[in-house]
């Protein structure tokens, strides 16, 4: 397992070679992951366990690393802020990994997580997205859940600076929800 010492302010370039095409990037400024279904890799900073191979480190893995997974992938998200990653498995359920300071990776979990953590609650889920401490994630009825920090009102949750949710709650329709959902991106604030 490579790794260099965190070079603070630096970008580097990194080719990645995996042994099939990869189907879904992810991508933030620390840390990175990628889907080449049924499996996930990801590389980049370790600090707060992001790249999901049990380790918390302060060097940053130029190489991809594989991350265990309990089945296949379908889709892949990293944080904005590089303090999270998460994953849609084939079963509908989502595993989440990194920082757990605002439950992101769920109320059990430690924090970091240094391993992906299965949220319990969640069903069918077809899209995840992580924000700055919160987790967003999309099922196939359209409904969208999202969990973590709420500091400025992310998880759409009536009154802003509530404590952050640690286990994901649906995202109620009314006049801001109308119309069925069809995908869902986070912001990175908070």
């Amino acid at each position: 397992m490579g790794g260099r010492r965190r070079g603070r302010g630096r970008w580097a370039m990194v080719a990645v070679l995996i042994g099939a095409a990869a189907a879904s990037l992810a991508a933030a400024p620390g840390a990175s992951a990628a889907l080449a279904p049924p499996s996930a890799s990801a590389w980049g900073d370790n600090e707060l366990g992001q790249v999901g191979n049990g380790s918390r480190a302060t060097v940053e893995f130029d190489s991809p690393l594989s991350v265990t997974l309990p089945a296949a992938v379908k889709q892949a998200a990293a944080s904005p802020d590089d303090y999270a990653s998460a994953a849609v498995l084939a079963t509908g359920e989502v595993e989440v990994w990194g920082s757990n300071a605002f439950g992101e990776a769920g109320p059990s979990a430690p924090n970091p997580s240094l391993s992906p953590e299965l949220i319990s609650g969640l069903a069918g889920i077809t899209q995840v997205a992580v924000g700055g401490g919160h987790v967003l994630a999309l099922d196939s009825a359209g409904t969208v859940w999202s969990w973590g920090n709420n500091s400025y009102g992310q998880l759409g949750a009536p009154g802003p600076c509530l404590p952050p949710a640690r286990r994901p709650g649906e995202l109620h329709s009314g006049p801001r929800l109308r119309e069925r959902v069809a995908a869902v991106r986070p912001g990175s604030r908070g």
